[in-house]
């Protein structure tokens, strides 16, 4: 009568101890990069240089293009921004065919969110996936854990 009592109370004692630590995994395919030539876009003051230097990170952190000198590249990203950021956004093909074309606008306090949201529809105009760059994380918490 004791046996099956122990047995019963070690399952349950199994089932409640958590053996593993939890695991988050993040994975990319792994496709093979495209060619980028950013060498034609220009950014003037202070926030078109913001603006520039936004998109060509966030593009190249995105994990599907990789720098390439021009005439090399699968893609050519041409334009400018400049003032109180108006910057047109243009994407070809080596072959020529455009592949996005777009003017964003918006206040000198704008250029980094303007072109986390660029560099987003340029990412899904090329490879037809999301981008994450203008997405936002929220952390929610307490004390007790």
């Amino acid at each position: 009568m004791t046996k099956p009592i122990i047995l019963s109370a070690l399952l349950a004692l199994l089932l409640c101890v958590d053996t593993a630590p939890a695991q988050v995994v993040v994975s990319k395919n792994a496709g093979q990069k495209v060619g980028l030539d950013m060498s034609a876009f220009a950014g003037a003051g202070e926030a078109g240089q913001v603006f520039a230097r936004t998109l060509e990170t966030d593009l190249f952190r995105s994990g599907y293009f990789v720098r390439t000198p021009a005439g090399a590249a699968t893609y050519v990203l041409r334009g400018n921004a400049s003032g109180a950021v108006s910057a047109a956004c243009q994407v070809q093909e080596s072959t020529g065919a455009q592949k996005f074309n777009k003017v964003y606008r918006g206040g000198p306090n704008e250029a980094r969110k303007l072109a986390h949201l660029a560099a987003d529809e340029i990412i899904f105009a090329l490879t037809g996936r999301k981008g994450m760059n203008s997405g936002r994380i929220a952390v929610i918490g307490n004390r007790t854990g």
